[in-house]
């Protein structure tokens, strides 16, 4: 195999976003519905959302403040005014209370493509109704980048703002018109301690959505910059060596091993003493007339996990006196079985490799011994 670089991973490295904890984002939205990806959903959850006075006034308080133009749109025409969804295709609509005035809002919460004129159509279809509507204000929110669709007549540039689902503290996304309600909400009310809930259930539903499983805009640019050079070839190189991993550390702790087996043969002679080596696991025995402990050693790809059995009527004996001997780390970590107990290392440090793992390997195999050569004495 010729040798390669892994320089090109900085690469490649530099084009995967800061991974999110989705531990995080565990909104009820997405664990009551399996269709929580979906835009027509999310669409619903805004309506119902802004369907709250409170919660349409701070969204209209946004739009106040993210208007290209001087002209604010009055909250007090929208209070309790209609919210439709899906009228004449547009994804939700908020009507004044004299139906005069509109606001709406396309969602692109996917970021789907837009269809040919897609927010100049919906414009004309309400301005030219029998009862024309005066489209005040357009939310064109995107998943995760600021889309522009394509606009005309030139009056609904100024009127459009575009923003993001979520944006940290940024006035440049609906995140500010969620955490000010959350914020302001009135706590002394269940009103509004469900309002503040409601709002940080959506957060998290669109953080998931964003951050989440369905996004794959950030892998697509992962792909262009593998087809750059001879990156995807060299991540298949260094993959396959990456696999080889766990049988390198066999191997590479197999002559050690191997040494102190021949020590202890010669040293202990009513002691039978068996070490075999196979893909990633070195397996010793230790045992004499009446009793057998396996040790088995198994290098996986970031830790070694040094693993002690014997019989379960044996078990117990053996437990005791491996806690007064206090193997280094050992006792801390007992699996569920009585009979087995083990510890886990970084493999991924070089003095930990150089230093604990064959420490915690040479003390295993001495405590074990020491405690054959007790039963023996105590006959």
């Amino acid at each position: 195999m010729s040798n390669i670089s892994l320089d090109f991973l900085n690469d490649l490295l530099k084009v995967i976003p800061e991974k999110q904890n989705m531990d995080e984002y565990k909104s009820i939205f997405s664990n009551i519905i399996n269709e929580y990806h979906l835009e027509k959903y999310h669409s619903k959850i805004l309506a119902y959302y802004l369907e709250n006075n409170y919660a349409k006034k701070i969204f209209i308080e946004w739009i106040n403040l993210n208007r290209k133009d001087n002209n604010k749109i009055d909250y007090n025409e929208y209070e309790d005014g209609q919210i439709l969804l899906e009228d004449d295709n547009i994804d939700i609509l908020l009507l004044s209370k004299d139906k005069k005035r509109a606001v709406f809002i396309e969602n692109k919460s996917n970021n789907a493509a837009d269809q040919k004129s897609q927010i100049s159509v919906y414009y004309d279809k309400l301005t030219k109704r029998e009862k024309p509507l005066t489209v005040e204000a357009i939310a064109y929110l995107n998943k995760n980048k600021n889309k522009e669709p394509e606009l005309s007549p030139d009056e609904i540039e100024k009127i459009l703002i575009i923003a993001q689902l979520v944006g940290k503290e940024s006035l440049n996304s609906f995140e500010w018109v969620l955490n000010q309600v959350s914020n302001k909400a009135d706590q002394n009310s269940n009103d509004g301690i469900r309002l503040k809930a409601l709002s940080l259930e959506i957060k998290d539903l669109f953080y998931k959505i964003v951050y989440g499983e369905m996004n794959m805009e950030n892998t697509e640019i992962f792909i262009q910059e593998l087809l750059k050079n001879e990156n995807l070839k060299n991540l298949k190189t260094a993959m396959d060596e990456y696999e080889k991993i766990p049988k390198y550390f066999a191997w590479y702790f197999n002559k050690f091993i191997n040494d102190k087996v021949i020590f202890y043969r010669d040293k202990f002679k009513n002691i039978k003493y068996n070490f075999e080596s196979r893909e990633k696991t070195i397996y010793v025995s230790i045992e004499n007339d009446n009793m057998k402990i396996n040790v088995d050693i198994t290098f996986n790809f970031k830790d070694v996990c040094i693993l002690i059995k014997t019989n379960r009527e044996k078990a117990e004996f053996l437990k005791k006196y491996v806690l007064q001997q206090n193997i280094i780390n050992f006792t801390k970590k007992f699996a569920n079985d009585d009979d087995q107990y083990h510890i886990n290392i970084n493999l991924f440090d070089k003095d930990k490799i150089n230093n604990e793992i064959k420490n915690n390997i040479e003390k295993t195999i001495d405590t074990l011994t020491e405690y054959f050569e007790k039963l023996q004495n105590d006959k």
